[in-house]
C-alpha cells in the first residue's frame, strides 16, 4: 500500500491541461497521419495518446472525481486549442463551424476514457491511498502511543512533554 499526498489534485488538473494543449500544439495528429500517409491514423493516434495520458494521471492519484476532471480538462483544452489554432477569432466561430472542427470519433473516445480512468481510479484505490501517512507521537518516558491525545499529560506516566505535530508528505 502507497500512501500519496492528497495535495496532489491541483498538479495532475494542470498536468491533463498541459498535456492536452502540448499534444494540440505539436500537431501530433498530423504528424502521425504524414508518418502513415492518412490522416485518420493521425487523429486516432492524437485521440489514443490523450487517453493513455488520462489513464496515467488515473494512476497517479487515484480519485474517480479528479480522474473525471482530468479526463475532461485534457479532452477539452485539446479541442480548444485545436479550434483556436483554425480560427483565433472566436466571435467568429458559429455552431456549423464547431461542428465541422469536431473529430466524428471524439464524443466516444471521451466516454470511453472517462469509464477507463473511473475503472482505473476504482481498481488502484486500495493500493494507492489518497491519505497522509499516519504519524505515531510516542511519549518520550515510556513509549505510549499518543497520536489520538488531544492533551498533554501522559496517561501512562504523565509525562508532560509537548507532542509533535504530525509531519505533511511536502516537507
Amino acid at each position: 500500500m502507497v500512501r500519496v499526498s492528497p495535495h496532489r489534485w491541483p498538479h495532475v488538473l494542470f498536468a491533463a491541461s498541459i498535456a492536452g494543449v502540448s499534444i494540440a500544439i505539436l500537431r501530433f495528429d498530423l504528424i502521425a497521419g504524414r508518418l502513415y500517409s492518412q490522416p485518420q491514423i493521425g487523429l486516432a493516434a492524437a485521440l489514443a495518446l490523450l487517453a493513455f495520458v488520462c489513464i496515467g494521471l488515473s494512476i497517479f492519484y487515484p480519485r474517480r472525481r479528479i480522474a473525471l476532471l482530468a479526463v475532461s480538462i485534457t479532452f477539452l483544452a485539446y479541442f480548444i486549442t485545436t479550434i483556436l489554432m483554425a480560427e483565433w477569432r472566436f466571435w467568429h466561430w458559429t455552431p456549423s463551424f464547431l461542428y465541422n472542427q469536431t473529430p466524428p470519433p471524439l464524443p466516444g473516445i471521451v466516454f470511453a476514457t472517462l469509464l477507463i480512468c473511473f475503472s482505473v481510479a476504482r481498481l488502484i484505490g486500495p493500493w494507492r491511498i489518497v491519505a497522509l501517512p499516519r504519524v505515531e507521537s510516542p511519549c518520550p518516558k515510556c513509549g505510549y502511543s499518543r497520536a489520538a491525545l488531544i492533551t498533554q499529560p501522559c496517561p501512562e506516566c504523565g509525562t508532560l512533554e509537548p507532542i509533535t505535530p504530525p509531519r505533511s508528505l511536502d516537507s
